[in-house]
């Protein structure tokens, strides 16, 4: 194939890919690591400006955001364009930029890697919200931010004043810790598509089921002149929260800040992935223009990715509470990201599948601050020597050897013995026993599993009929690490669990499709015992807000169950 066709066919292939994975990471559902992402946006830059004949008309580059994804929300379209920043990994890049704007002043703040929101305000009240989109027109998320269910986002501003306000919607580490540890079935990836998930939903629920923050990093009034306040104390007067702002005019400190952050990405709360550099005075920023796809006024300078390389020795399977089994792959021990990683996720069949992950690659493993380790790809292909082999499920379950299913366009694995299932009542327990559930104070994971394989625990009912006597019988711990101590606190415990509520043991009970967020619905709604539960008809629980006939069979399926009828005489 002569060098030209072979490099128009690339920079064709570049295009669709590029568009396919914006697509992708805007609407929550990402497959590529950043680091990926950027590498093909690399290449594809080369190959324009070596070849710029075969630049296309629909350059990829000159696009902002994402194309919408069908009709999930109304349109909202952004009066100032919310523009993509031009990137800089070098010093170098950073220079020019710098060199661009002599004696100017600049504004810093951390790249979180979230979704970025626009906020605007009619009379100091929140009017709509809406994420960036395409640049110039984006989703109206306005129902998903009402009643308080974003941290950081006020509905009511202390000025009656008119203005749009853009940061950045984020899940903190420790809440998408904290959400994997109640949901251990089915957990988030990672937090940035977290939050995209989260605000991009369909089913309101899932906001009130996880916990996001938004960051504020830009003021526009409208109507109203400049005022003498910097932008991070107008918004913090106005009840924003922002992090890390600082300015700057000499470009030393701005390295040095640019290192502190890098220095400083393992220990804050927050996932990100650069640093915003912007020039401080608007007049000079309006004045410096804008490309199609990004503002002359500003540069992200990304952080470089923390990537490591390994062989995938194994893949493990195992059984989540709801039946659900995860794979997760062995490797040779590796560091990266300040820790030694033996084990890594691998996702799902689908991921596994796209990446073509199988059994002796060599593959990159990419940590990000709490992002649980991930293959993000093959090293190379053409390494592979025969030896390898491909990723498929068991036929059977590892922990109960029944069959397995695949369900879910065969990219979900599943064990369908619920009841006897030893690893999903373990995880059921766990789930029971945790901060979502019953609460119940030091009965950790291990602890857990010493009960249940000495026949004590198979049932949360099992749990209250634990007593100092069979925990210390003649007066000795029954199990190695136990203490009279530790076995008198936890009694006193699990006595105090005896009064969880409705919503709690809703929670604890890990009924399918039915949410943390679920449970609150339906004790707002009125239901105040599970007897009252027990005795609602499929159609009265549809009077539940956003509870639907799915939902509320699963729902009545579960209370149906005799091993459920069983349980719930047993809890009284």
């Amino acid at each position: 194939m002569p060098p030209l066709t072979a490099a128009s066919d690339r920079i064709d292939q570049l295009a669709q890919d590029l568009r396919h994975h914006r697509r992708l990471y805007y609407t929550g559902d990402a497959a590529i690591s950043d680091a990926e992402y950027d590498a093909l946006e690399h290449e594809f830059r080369a190959l324009l400006d070596e070849h710029p004949e075969l630049t296309p008309a629909d350059n990829p580059l000159e696009e902002v955001g994402a194309e919408l994804a069908g009709e999930l929300y109304a349109d909202a379209r952004h009066e100032v364009p919310m523009l993509s920043l031009e990137k800089a990994t070098s010093d170098a890049e950073l220079d020019v930029f710098l060199g661009r704007f002599p004696d100017q002043s600049f504004a810093l703040w951390p790249k979180f890697d979230g979704l970025s929101v626009s906020v605007l305000y009619g009379g100091g009240r929140l009017a709509r919200a809406a994420t960036r989109g395409n640049g110039e027109v984006g989703q109206d998320v306005t129902v998903n931010v009402r009643g308080g269910e974003v941290h950081g986002m006020p509905e009511v501003l202390p000025e009656r004043i008119d203005c749009e306000v853009r940061g950045e919607v984020v899940m903190l580490r420790s809440d998408w810790r904290a959400y994997n540890a109640a949901h251990e079935d089915k957990p988030l990836a990672n937090a940035r598509s977290a939050a995209a998930g989260t605000l991009l939903a369909k089913d309101r629920g899932k906001v009130a089921d996880r916990p996001v923050t938004f960051y504020a990093f830009d003021l526009i009034r409208l109507g109203d002149g400049p005022t003498d306040r910097k932008l991070a104390e107008e918004l913090t007067a106005l009840g924003f929260i922002v992090e890390g702002y600082e300015e700057s005019s000499d470009p030393e400190t701005i390295r040095a800040y640019i290192k502190r952050i890098l220095d400083s990405r393992h220990d804050v709360d927050y996932e990100l992935d650069g640093v915003v550099i912007k020039l401080v005075d608007r007049t000079a920023y309006e004045a410096a223009g804008q490309t199609g796809h990004h503002p002359k006024g500003a540069i992200a300078f990304k952080l470089p990715p923390e990537v490591a390389v390994t062989r995938l020795l194994e893949v493990d399977w195992t059984p989540g509470k709801t039946g659900q089994l995860t794979p997760r792959g062995r490797v040779e021990r590796v560091f990266v990201s300040g820790t030694h990683i033996e084990h890594v996720s691998l996702h799902n069949l689908a991921v596994i599948a796209a990446r073509d992950i199988r059994v002796g690659d060599r593959v990159y493993i990419l940590r990000r601050g709490d992002v649980i380790p991930f293959v993000s790809g093959v090293v190379d292909p053409a390494e592979r020597d025969g030896s390898e082999r491909v990723i498929e499920p068991p036929a059977e379950c590892p922990s109960c050897g029944a069959p397995l299913v695949l369900v879910g366009e065969s990219t979900v694995v599943m064990c369908e013995y619920s009841q006897g299932c030893p690893a999903q009542r373990l995880r059921r327990l766990i789930h029971w026993c945790s901060r979502a559930g019953a609460d119940v104070e030091g009965l950790s994971e291990a602890r857990l599993e010493q009960l249940v394989d000495a026949g004590l625990v198979s049932t949360p009912s099992d749990i209250y009929r634990l007593g100092y006597a069979t925990l210390m019988p003649g007066g000795k711990a029954r199990f190695e690490g136990w203490g009279e101590r530790s076995v008198q606190n936890l009694l006193a415990a699990i006595e105090k669990s005896k009064g969880v509520g409705l919503r709690r043991a809703l929670v604890g009970w890990s009924i399918p499709l039915t949410s943390e967020g679920t449970a609150k619905r339906i004790c707002r709604h009125g239901y105040e015992s599970v007897e009252q539960l027990q005795s609602a008809t499929v159609e009265e629980m549809c009077e539940v807000d956003d509870v639907g006939p799915v939902v509320a069979e699963a729902l009545r399926k579960f209370l149906d169950q005799p091993a459920t009828k069983e349980e719930i005489a047993a809890l009284r």
